[in-house]
């Protein structure tokens, strides 16, 4: 009984198949082998000595990574991408896409806005993250070693001059020279503070080094403006062309 319920739905299943139209075998066969071909013709030229690689991000990504492939594990990144860029990049220059499974990007959360992860070979996982630092936590917005006391000097140096007739209609000249003494530091205060305000939103890439069933290894972090030369190794080795010495060093 139920071998014979079983044959006639073999049989139905096959007079299913042998009833589909030839033209439509044929479409999706051609779609097939097209898409093979494609994804073989992007495999070659991604491999391609000095090739760049673009990283693929969502249209809302913060930053972008265009990096030039050198050997199996090997990457170069050679320039950021300001915001906005790379959904546009990406759809302007189609064959510099990533191949799957070659690097893995993911919007992280509030902390990090773009994690990037590789997978060698032998397991061993790199991890390059990509941080926008708070202003909370941003260098102390003073340039030259100068103090916010310099500007209560300048006031008292101004003062000073006053009352010593250094400052006034008689003594233009002089006047004018210690007003401009006088009020150096408060400018150098203005400016160094405009600095660090500036400074603040500047972006940190931290490299971590993860390994099966082990906990992250922090590598260091990097300032985006240094970025340009830095070499991702998937597997052990950190170089960066700004210090021209191993960047293994942890801050």
């Amino acid at each position: 009984m139920g071998s014979g319920a079983s044959a006639d739905g073999a049989s139905g299943a096959l007079a299913t198949v042998s009833s589909a139209s030839p033209g439509t075998c044929a479409a999706s066969t051609k779609a097939r082998r097209n898409s093979e071909s494609e994804r073989r013709q992007r495999r070659e030229v991604d491999v391609s000595s000095g090739h760049q690689i673009t990283a693929k991000l969502t249209k809302k990504g913060k930053y972008g990574l265009k990096l030039a492939k050198r050997g199996d594990h090997l990457w170069r990144i050679i320039e950021i991408l300001p915001e906005g860029t790379v959904y546009d990049h990406n759809q302007s220059n189609p064959q510099e896409t990533l191949r799957e499974n070659d690097l893995i990007l993911k919007i992280n959360g509030e902390d990090a806005d773009i994690r990037i992860l590789e997978t060698a070979e032998d397991g061993t996982e790199i991890e390059v993250t990509v941080l926008r630092l708070p202003r909370s936590v941003a260098p102390p917005p003073y340039a030259f070693g100068v103090k916010p006391e310099a500007a209560l000097l300048g006031i008292l140096c101004s003062s000073w001059a006053r009352h010593l007739g250094y400052v006034g209609p008689g003594v233009a000249l002089s006047g004018l020279i210690a007003s401009a003494v006088a009020a150096a530091p408060a400018f150098v205060v203005l400016a160094a503070t405009f600095m660090g305000w500036s400074r603040s939103e500047a972006a940190l890439v931290e490299l971590t080094r993860a390994r099966p069933q082990q906990p992250l290894e922090r590598i260091g972090r990097y300032d985006l403006q240094k970025l340009e030369g830095l070499y991702l190794d998937g597997i052990t080795t950190f170089y960066s062309a700004f210090y021209d010495r191993p960047t293994n060093q942890l801050w």
